[in-house]
């Protein structure tokens, strides 16, 4: 019981922490699962959390899964990309690697949110990780390009 409340509290600080990012605007809990190993779900859900470009889709709201896809790719791990899934906000985007029909509706709506949830799955193995990062906005930019030293 005490190890499941730590654990809470950890997670609660750390949501925290990232939500009081100077200049963001969005949470994005990227979740990676289907991976062959943890390790790797983690190397996985590192690069797109990193990404720039993904976190300027994000921010942009555009449901671009390509960007997620790449970023994956240059994780370092050997992906299928035939088996590549990707959901945004629940709404699958991607299933077998390529586009499939979705509600753009309930995408942009999800993606306009405080907190976007962005899942990929990998189809390999039981390996899973998730990581919270945030949007890059403009604000977050200039905030964090004007310091003086």
């Amino acid at each position: 019981m005490a190890f499941r409340a730590l654990c809470f509290l950890a997670g609660t600080l750390a949501l925290e922490i990232v939500r009081d990012g100077e200049g963001t605007t969005k949470v994005l809990l990227v979740r990676v699962e289907g991976a062959r190993r943890e390790g790797e779900a983690v190397m996985i859900a590192e690069a797109i959390a990193r990404s720039n470009l993904f976190k300027c889709a994000m921010h942009g709201g555009m449901p671009s899964w390509g960007r997620i896809a790449a970023a994956a790719g240059s994780s370092g791990t050997q992906l299928d990309e035939r088996k590549l899934k990707v959901c945004l906000g629940g709404e699958m985007v991607c299933e077998n690697g390529t586009s499939v029909p979705f509600n753009q509706r309930k995408v942009l709506e999800s993606l306009s949110k405080k907190g976007v949830d962005v899942l990929v799955d990998l189809g390999i193995g039981k390996g899973s990780a998730y990581y919270l990062t945030t949007d890059l906005s403009p604000e977050f930019v200039r905030l964090n390009s004007d310091f003086k030293t």
